[in-house]
């Protein structure tokens, strides 16, 4: 087996460029789809190669921009002041990745918030928000904290074109905070949460929380979220806590597709039957123009009999469920099931034109519910 030093080698020797009279006659566009599929450290290099190159690069540079530190926030921010280029960049920004490992949540329990280094978060929207007129996707990774400074909360709004977010790894003392952010995007339609956590602090956490502004009525009314993911690992309490406040709202009435992914440790079927009616209570929520549902929890089968799903002309997409069936003693695992009652609804891909005449035609506990 050849080491990764004579590999590394190889590849040097093999990456020999072309002479200019054969690169010369390779047309432009050919250039630029090679270049749409650069990562990041490739781009930079690739607009310094030829002027022909530069225009393009920088545009997928500057289409998807990553922070990750404290520097690199100062560097943009600094750039966007100073250098009439890169604000022209900026205003064809589609996506904004921001992330911030370092935090660590013992800080947060020892209430040493403060002194974290290299906190930013809070500042970016007011730093960037008018910066990036075209932004559309905005990825906020572990720099949510529960005691966020109010001025992240007013100046959110200024990413006002934003119809997706994602959020992944947020930890936020209660719903109140979620719920601010989540409502500061009028026009959002797509919204993934993540391995978040929603837990009451500290005793001071409430006077805190009622510190901020309140969220504005008129942009919660305009939200109707399209697509909703939730994955929150194997925190039961913060699944509970977003499904209650989404049921509540009016976000979820014209969803299209909808994930919900929780992982209980605890090894029961009937330890999920709380959370099992909280997602049907969700998908009724979730309105007629439903088209794609898929639950993965834990492999075990609990969908209850209320979750109608399919409407006319659309396909409705069941996922999750297989492996605990089609595993070694599935048979009586499944015939287990339906003596307990837990299977009493089995819902495949299937459109709702031919669920009247296939319905009759499945065999007991096995129902196909259409609206």
């Amino acid at each position: 087996m050849l080491s990764q030093a004579t590999l590394n080698a190889i590849d040097v020797a093999q990456a020999v460029p072309l002479p200019p009279i054969l690169s010369s006659r390779i047309p432009l566009d050919v250039y630029e789809e090679i270049i749409d599929w650069m990562d990041q450290p490739t781009l930079a290099a690739a607009a310094l190669v030829d002027t022909a190159w530069h225009t393009r690069a920088m545009d997928n540079l500057y289409s998807t921009i990553l922070i990750d530190s404290r520097a690199s926030f100062d560097l943009l921010v600094k750039q966007a002041r100073t250098s009439p280029r890169v604000r022209r960049w900026l205003t064809a920004t589609r996506g904004l990745i921001v992330t911030h490992i370092v935090i660590s949540r013992t800080y947060w329990h020892n209430r040493k918030y403060a002194t974290v280094p290299g906190l930013f978060l809070h500042a970016l929207p007011a730093s960037l928000g008018q910066t990036m007129p075209g932004l559309r996707t905005l990825t906020i990774g572990f720099g949510l904290y529960p005691f966020m400074h109010p001025t992240f909360f007013h100046a959110l709004p200024l990413f006002k074109h934003v119809v997706s977010l994602r959020l992944l790894d947020v930890w936020l003392s209660n719903i109140a905070q979620l719920h601010r952010i989540v409502y500061a995007f009028p026009q959002l339609e797509s919204l993934s949460l993540f391995s978040g956590s929603l837990k009451e602090m500290y005793p001071g956490a409430r006077s805190q929380r009622l510190a901020l502004p309140p969220p504005n009525p008129r942009h919660a009314s305009n939200i109707r979220l399209k697509k909703l993911v939730i994955d929150t690992c194997d925190d039961q309490h913060t699944l509970e806590r977003m499904i209650d406040w989404l049921v509540q709202s009016e976000i979820c009435a014209n969803l299209h597709d909808l994930t919900v992914k929780y992982w209980w440790v605890k090894p029961h079927y009937e330890e999920q039957h709380d959370t099992s009616e909280l997602v049907n209570q969700l998908l009724r929520r979730s309105g007629p123009h439903l088209v794609r549902f898929c639950e993965i929890a834990g492999s075990r089968p609990h969908v209850s009999q209320n979750i109608l799903l399919t409407a006319i002309s659309r396909t409705t997409q069941l996922c999750g469920i297989w492996r605990s069936l089609l595993r070694p003693g599935s048979k009586e695992n499944l015939q287990t099931l339906c003596r307990r009652g837990r299977l009493s609804c089995f819902i495949s891909s299937t459109r709702s034109e031919a669920t009247s005449s296939s319905a009759s035609q499945l065999p007991s506990p096995f129902k196909l519910l259409a609206t």
